[in-house]
């Protein structure tokens, strides 16, 4: 379980997140929903603790992340698998060396990594692309080696910064069906953060919206249709889904 308390983060003097709480289950997908500029990926950095929050505490699995060795922070990091918003693939390397890289990180010898890497890409219909080079690949498909490198360690969390950015509808509600597979797959619990309801409502038990820092917004997801609030009303209407 993941617990979140109270959490200040600001850079150069503007507050970023603002006394941000939130609680994340095992086994559970929550879509961290908020407009561009909200602070969505920070809260994400601040979860493995690439951020430091300013104030207030991160606990995964009991532990506390920001009173933690250096070293214990490493080991709690492999439990996040992270999938980059723009896949963040190496370019010079195949589709199967970006899938090795994080087994490679963990000192797994290279032919078991190798064995791991090339199911995991069976698991998102990438096997018969092990020997291309990202560009060879189209949008789509780039997208589901970086969930494959992120999900190659076996991790208990996965976290998606905007799984379906920058591609068209089709492609991406097929990258929203891949999320929903892999949460039976892997059992991991899932955290993905979007600008897209429609999307959260597909993959999602739980949505929360963030706004100006805060909260605003945390409901599952068949009753947050339900909800008054006037910014996740503006998200229905943007989405078409807003009925007066």
């Amino acid at each position: 379980m993941i617990w979140v308390r109270d959490i200040y983060v600001s850079f150069e003097g503007k507050e970023v997140l603002k006394g941000f709480s939130l609680d994340i289950h095992e086994g559970e997908t929550i879509a961290l929903l908020g407009q561009s500029g909200e602070g969505k990926t920070v809260f994400l950095k601040t979860l493995v603790g690439l951020i430091s929050p300013d104030k207030g505490e991160v606990t995964v699995d009991g532990v506390n992340i920001n009173r933690v060795h250096r070293r214990d922070l490493f080991k709690i990091r492999r439990k996040f698998g992270f999938v980059f918003q723009h896949s963040a693939l190496f370019d010079s390397l195949t589709v199967l060396e970006n899938v090795l890289l994080p087994l490679k990180e963990m000192g797994m010898k290279r032919k078991e990594a190798i064995e791991r890497a090339v199911k995991t890409l069976e698991m998102v219909d990438m096997s018969s692309f092990v020997e291309k080079l990202p560009q060879e690949l189209s949008g789509g498909m780039r997208k589901r080696v970086a969930i494959a490198r992120a999900l190659v360690t076996q991790p208990k969390y996965l976290l998606y910064d905007e799984p379906t950015t920058g591609l068209d509808p089709l492609i991406g509600d097929k990258i929203n069906d891949l999320i929903l597979d892999l949460k039976v797959k892997s059992g991991a619990t899932g955290i993905v953060v979007t600008h897209d309801l429609r999307s959260a409502l597909k993959v999602s038990d739980r949505i929360v919206l963030l706004f100006r820092g805060k909260i605003v917004v945390d409901s599952s997801t068949k009753d947050v249709l339900k909800v008054e609030h006037p910014i996740l009303k503006q998200f229905l209407l943007s989405s078409g889904l807003y009925v007066h």
